[in-house]
């Protein structure tokens, strides 16, 4: 919201632009670039909870964690796309240099993907719990003997 009020609050527009437009909406920072560039990490996002709902088996139980899973990769989806053009455009790790116009999209696809690294960690303790191995304060003693 802050990105669309105040486009320069949070600019993701290459400095040393050439032969390329240095934002995505042209030669100014534009009120739509940073829901653009959001958004494209949100597909991606939106792409990994299309795979783990296809790849989740459902256990007959009343419970599943899987959407909830699926839900959070779209906010971690444009959150990780964010910073990461954030990180880029600022050199602020001096490894990559700033991007510019529509390769900015592309570099959100890319940042967006970085979203399943995390998640996937999410995913693996949900699959155990939901797989019914005792939880992370059970002694598996005390897991064994219920009525």
């Amino acid at each position: 919201m802050i990105g669309w009020i105040d486009p320069n609050f949070l600019s993701l527009c290459a400095s040393n632009a050439t032969s390329q437009p240095p934002c995505p909406s042209g030669a100014a920072p534009g009120s739509g670039d940073i829901f653009l560039l959001g958004f494209a990490g949100l597909v991606v996002g939106a792409v990994g909870a299309l795979i783990l709902l296809l790849s989740v088996s459902i256990s007959g139980g009343p419970f599943t964690l899987a959407v909830a899973q699926a839900v959070l990769k779209l906010p971690a989806g444009a959150t990780i796309s964010l910073v990461g053009l954030f990180v880029l455009q600022h050199g602020i790790l001096g490894i990559l240099t700033p991007q510019s116009g529509t390769a900015l999209v592309a570099w959100a696809i890319i940042f967006g993907v970085g979203q399943q690294a995390l998640t996937q960690t999410i995913d693996k303790r949900a699959n155990a719990i939901m797989a019914g191995g005792p939880s992370a304060g059970t002694p598996p003693a005390a897991a064994a003997t219920l009525p």
